[in-house]
């Protein structure tokens, strides 16, 4: 995708339908609604639409004498050519982001613009979005397109009567911070608050409209009548993720039968999960170490980061950082295995060629000794080659040529081996490649007519991927 980048150079809202937009100095936008406070903000696709700086200029140049927002537009923006972006394409000003949904539109009734001037440029260069992740933006902001993910953010509410009044340490939140943080989450949000039903259900909304991602309570889940939390959770959530409750119920079962008494619920509310935890930091420890390594993936399609929903995830493209940059893949922490990698090859040559190969005549000497060691030495110097590819200490690498005399070709296959933490493919067909290469380098004064082919990676072992087999 190329990446455009630009600077707002105006934000209009109108606070009445039919009315025409007028620039504000700032605005606060809401997760899956628009900018607060605009008449055309809502749970819809166009929640906020987007038309370039030039086209506005352009359309003055050509005599219409308009003025920011009477195209109907929320952000002008210089330097980003919004007609010309696919739907899906994702926006970020700050710590806002936009998804486009829609390019142009159709004019049913001519606007007012049209009216006056004969023409509007809305439907032809302007765009709408949604909200993915609310925020502060004021004129003068960078706009650009991005690939990046949304914000892993956090926050906690914490249901206390006695904490909220300073009487209680609040060590169910700490608990759950500290396990958040290192799950790699930011907590961005926490607070106290009394049992107070219409209170917590306020919070939460608020927490979500700013497009936070997971947002945890704990305490108030339990008999007594002050423990709303639930209550308040079901208030909010558009859609219940009952097998969340389930199954931390499941688990606390097994360490006691009072978890039966738990009434904790979880679910979703725009693009947050919200999930009820425990009130005892025992507790917590136990529920959030137990759901943590799954709700990374409910969270990526939640955010519209993912579609895939099966048991085995969708493999990724992991040379490319966030910002669609390359990288060397840090695998610091992967498990270090064994691991094995065989690669193959041919290379189709001449009857004469053939024959100094495998009479030892070609005037540069031995044809498959020199190709073997070649291959070797290419599957060490790998990642010389290769630009993202790390240096490995090979523990073992194997060269071994087939000739095949009805076809008048030779077949390489090279076996890499290494224990480490990451595999050795590329090693392999580094030095299936290299060999091949030095035939053709040490023959090529009796045929340059030779053809190099079906270079593959026939199996591999160990990693997490499992075993590859062609």
């Amino acid at each position: 995708m190329t990446t455009f980048s630009g600077t707002i150079k105006a934000i209009c809202i109108s606070e009445k339908k039919g009315t025409i937009k007028h620039p504000i100095d700032h605005a606060h936008f809401i997760t899956e609604h628009g900018i607060q406070g605009d008449a055309h903000a809502g749970n819809w696709h166009r929640q906020v639409s987007f038309l370039a700086w030039e086209e506005i200029e352009s359309f003055r140049r050509h005599g219409g004498n308009v003025k920011i927002g009477d195209f109907g537009e929320n952000i002008v923006a210089s330097g980003i050519p919004f007609d010309t972006l696919p739907v899906g394409t994702r926006l970020k000003a700050g710590e806002v982001y936009f998804e486009i949904t829609q390019i142009g539109k159709k004019c049913h009734n001519h606007c007012e613009i049209f009216k006056r001037v004969g023409d509007c440029i809305m439907p032809r260069k302007g765009v709408f979005g949604r909200v993915l992740h609310g925020g502060e933006i004021k004129a003068g902001d960078t706009l650009v397109v991005t690939t990046e993910k949304l914000p892993l953010e956090t926050a906690i509410i914490t249901a206390s009567d006695k904490g909220a009044q300073g009487e209680r340490e609040d060590k169910s939140g700490d608990k759950a911070e500290a396990m958040l943080k290192a799950a790699g989450y930011t907590t961005v949000y926490r607070t106290i608050l009394p049992d107070e039903q219409s209170a917590l259900s306020t919070k939460m909304r608020e927490f979500a409209d700013q497009g936070v991602s997971f947002i945890l309570t704990t305490g108030g889940t339990g008999f007594s009548p002050r423990d709303v939390t639930p209550e308040a959770t079901m208030d909010v959530c558009e859609r219940l993720v009952p097998g969340i409750a389930e199954a931390m119920r499941s688990l606390s079962l097994k360490i006691t039968s009072r978890a039966m008494l738990s009434r904790a619920t979880s679910g979703i509310y725009k693009r947050s999960l919200i999930v009820n935890l425990p009130g005892s930091p025992k507790a917590v420890a136990e529920c959030l170490a137990f759901i943590l390594p799954s709700l990374s993936h409910g969270l990526d399609i939640l955010r519209g980061e993912t579609s895939e929903c099966a048991r085995h995830d969708k493999p990724k493209l992991n040379h490319f950082d966030a910002a669609g940059q390359a990288h060397m893949v840090d695998v610091s922490a992967k498990a270090e295995t064994a691991r094995q990698a065989v690669a193959t090859g041919r290379i189709n040559v001449s009857p004469e060629v053939y024959e100094a190969i495998i009479q030892g005549t070609a005037k540069k000497g031995d044809v498959l000794g020199t190709a073997r060691l070649a291959g070797i030495m290419a599957a060490k110097k790998t990642a010389d080659l290769i630009p993202l590819c790390h240096p490995l200490p090979l523990t073992g690498c194997n060269v071994d040529f087939t000739l095949i005399p009805t076809e008048y070709a030779v077949q390489a296959t090279a076996t890499t081996k290494i224990t480490g933490r990451t595999g050795v493919e590329m090693e392999a067909l580094c030095a299936v490649s290299t060999a091949l290469l030095t035939i053709y380098d040490m023959c090529k004064a009796l045929d340059k007519s030779m053809e190099i082919t079906d270079i593959h990676l026939l199996e591999k072992t160990g990693g997490k991927s499992g075993h590859y087999i062609r």
